[in-house]
């Protein structure tokens, strides 16, 4: 049975790719960028009721020309696993067993279809925190790895035990574990209704 790039991404991965792309995936080889920058433009009457339909996936998009680099790290320290790859565009997901996974998408500023805000991302003003279940295990291990650290392990008083990294792109990453917040940490908090 043949299969198209749409049919054997869902099969290996079981991941969603995102909707504007599915038309091109299922194009010939020699069609994929054409078709591609078609899906990625599309205004149809069909193209519109899908995008009022229930969100089906919401993911963020870094443009870097580390795209290697940041796969690398996301994958080395965060078992992220790759969706979908190609020198333009870059897709991976954290595996999640039966739950919905999530996704971070990578792009390079030399983008063929010229892309609005090709400018490579500089770090500044978002910071991605990712959850786990130990972070004082991850820490030693991401340290023992010489990852850029900003931020050591810490006990905050909020109900976080916390340290944060530099990805490659510039990204702050926030590695958190939710524990008990401090007795009356959030009194001085609440909002005023």
């Amino acid at each position: 049975m043949k299969m198209n790039r749409r049919e054997i991404i869902k099969v290996s991965t079981g991941a969603t790719i995102g909707a504007w792309l599915l038309p091109a995936l299922a194009q010939p080889q020699s069609a994929f960028p054409e078709t591609l920058a078609a899906a990625a433009c599309d205004t149809s009457d069909n193209f519109k009721r899908e995008k009022t339909m229930k969100v089906q996936d919401v993911f963020a998009l870094f443009i870097t020309d580390k795209m290697k680099e940041c796969k690398d790290f996301y994958i080395k320290h965060f078992g992220f696993e790759t969706t979908f790859e190609t020198t333009i565009y870059l897709q991976l997901n954290v595996p999640s067993g039966d739950k919905k996974s999530f996704s971070l998408a990578f792009m390079p500023t030399t983008h063929p279809f010229g892309v609005i805000g090709s400018q490579a991302f500089n770090g500044h003003g978002l910071m991605l925190t990712i959850q786990v279940a130990d972070t004082a295990e991850l820490y030693q291990k991401i340290k023992a790895e010489n990852a850029e650290i900003v931020h050591p392990l810490t006990v905050e008083d909020y109900g976080q035990r916390r340290f944060t990294l530099r990805d490659p792109a510039g990204t702050l990453v926030d590695v958190v574990q939710s524990i008990e917040p401090k007795v009356g940490y959030y009194d001085r908090y609440q909002v005023k209704k």
